[in-house]
């Protein structure tokens, strides 16, 4: 069994690992279960008190603790990035974890957090690189910070055109999200000759870019775990 830990930049999350089943688990169960652990596998974008605290007691039973890189291949997927060092580390494992759990599929990869990355893959194997986008949160507290006559609401209701400002910025921002993934999806059929494209979203606003996503797409909240387990093989 390991223990996988994606470090965030709002947040850290735990996982067991064993025989390729991933279960999420608190802070406090994973601490509790070290004694059990045979890895700790840890993607970080951020500092965390706790990695550091897993770290050393880790280490105290003599077994692996690894912290995920970027490399220009592994478990057989290319990196498309020319200088790997700015591909950030929840990117890359994402992408992996992704191509394990759909082979010789032509993907688009969206996690939808703080920022909306977007990350294409041809066959499973080829990283083409992707973008970078302001996430929902960040993108209507842009323009609410520079428009200050915009302002948004909890109740904003699903409109395909905004009939009061909250709705028009609510509406439009998820929409502005929804146009940059089906874009990458008619890249990949117009400039790479690519069919059978499928979607997955994750990240904490990926349910409600499900919603109005109407392609074929699926959630896949734990991705990136599944990308760590890759690096025990």
């Amino acid at each position: 069994m390991n223990l996988l830990v994606d470090a965030g930049n709002t947040s850290i999350k735990f996982a067991l690992e064993s025989q390729q089943k991933i279960l999420r688990v608190s802070e406090e169960d994973a601490l509790s279960q070290l004694a059990n652990i045979e890895a700790v596998i840890v993607s970080k974008v951020k500092e965390y008190d706790v990695i550091d605290n897993i770290k050393t007691n880790f280490i105290n039973f003599g077994k692996p603790f690894i912290v995920a890189s970027v490399s220009k291949e592994h478990s057989g997927v290319t990196c498309g990035y020319n200088n790997i060092k700015n591909l950030g580390i929840d990117r890359w494992v994402a992408v992996i974890g992704a191509c394990r759990l759909y082979p010789n599929r032509n993907l688009v990869i969206v996690d939808a957090g703080t920022a909306m990355t977007i990350d294409a893959i041809v066959d499973s194997q080829n990283h083409l690189g992707g973008w970078i986008v302001p996430g929902l949160s960040l993108m209507k507290q842009s323009i609410e910070q520079k428009a200050p006559l915009v302002f948004s609401s909890n109740e904003s209701a699903i409109e395909e055109f905004g009939t009061d400002t909250p709705s028009a910025l609510e509406n439009g921002c998820i929409l502005t999200l929804i146009g940059s993934i089906e874009k990458a999806v008619n890249l990949l059929k117009s400039d790479y000759n690519s069919q059978n494209i499928m979607v997955l979203l994750t990240g904490g606003d990926a349910q409600t870019l499900s919603k109005r996503l109407l392609i074929e797409h699926a959630l896949e909240p734990d991705l990136i775990f599944h990308g760590l387990s890759e690096y025990t093989k």
